[in-house]
């Protein structure tokens, strides 16, 4: 027989992080499924109304198809994400570690090895996302030690 998977402290646990956790895991759950909607649905996957970019180009479409792609994983993740704060708290450490090295790499990306021309929309909302994940990571490991 199996042995259930560990479970997070739970709610009522004095000094636990869950509620927290679950209320940041949730937010994020919401905004990347109302951003990843504007890139998926909109026209031009906000690529000129938005990031301000010249659709003027013969590589606009390409532009606009890898934002709405984009976009479709951002709901992924959401959906991802609202699931988990929901229904599977003992996954909550697992996503936040890997949304702490996802947001990690998304900004030494955009200022060290790729930088755009053009300052991308969101980036405070990316730094304020690692940020969060990273102290969220760094508050469990020492509470659990």
């Amino acid at each position: 027989m199996d042995k259930p998977l560990p479970q997070t402290a739970t709610p009522k646990d004095d000094g636990s992080l869950e509620p927290l956790m679950r209320i940041v895991l949730a937010m994020l759950g919401v905004l990347n499924l109302l951003y990843g909607c504007v890139q998926w649905v909109a026209p031009e996957s906000g690529a000129g109304s938005i990031a301000g970019m010249d659709l003027s180009t013969s590589s606009a479409p390409n532009i606009v198809y890898l934002l709405a792609a984009a976009g479709i994983s951002q709901v992924a993740w959401g959906v991802v994400y609202l699931y988990i704060a929901l229904r599977e708290r003992r996954l909550l450490y697992s996503i936040f570690l890997l949304e702490a090295l996802k947001s990690g790499a998304l900004l030494f990306t955009e200022y060290v090895t790729k930088p755009p021309i053009v300052p991308i929309p969101g980036r405070y909302l990316h730094m304020t996302t690692f940020v969060t994940a990273a102290a969220i990571v760094l508050l469990s490991l020492r509470q659990t030690s």
